[in-house]
């Protein structure tokens, strides 16, 4: 009697680990992206310790909001309600009208709400 064991290939095994390996790649496919962050800007988020991108003396709104550490959806409210007023000039660009924030002006508003002087 011969004790050596015969390997057999296993077709089950082998279809069920082909359809699992099918469903990840299908499932990873369709997740969606983490940020959103308007295409003119350039932000890393490869390395979490990286320094945040500098901002110029002038801001569009996504780069305010993002300024003062506030959603869009926040700062856009505070906007609205006249807070912000005289930290920013509507300048008519040649694709659409848009505000134009002053960084300095932000700041002022900021510390003044904070009770900084």
């Amino acid at each position: 009697m011969d004790n050596s064991k015969e390997k057999t290939f296993n077709l089950s095994l082998f279809l069920g680990c082909c359809v699992i390996g099918i469903c990840i790649i299908i499932a990873g496919n369709n997740l969606p992206e983490t940020a959103q962050v308007p295409h003119h800007l350039n932000v890393s988020v490869s390395d979490p310790m990286a320094q945040a991108p500098t901002l110029g003396e002038y801001l569009t709104q996504w780069e305010a909001a993002a300024f003062l550490n506030m959603e869009e959806y926040a700062f856009i409210a505070i906007l609205d309600s006249g807070e912000l007023a005289g930290t920013y000039m509507t300048a008519q660009g040649r694709y659409e009208r848009g505000r134009i924030f002053s960084r300095q002006q932000l700041t002022e508003w900021m510390e003044e709400q904070m009770g900084v002087e």
